[in-house]
């Protein structure tokens, strides 16, 4: 992920951005599925 922050004006391409989200993508939905069943349920309480 540092990497994407590293990266200067000139690299940030239409494929630099499509690499972030996807990068971004999967490791919020392993952070997502790491959580315990019902937590977000949860935090509605």
């Amino acid at each position: 992920m540092s990497a994407f922050a590293d990266a200067s004006p000139d690299h940030m391409t239409p494929h630099f951005y499509a690499h972030a989200f996807n990068e971004y993508d999967i490791a919020v939905r392993a952070l997502l599925e790491a959580l315990p069943d019902g937590f977000m349920e949860d935090q509605d309480r």
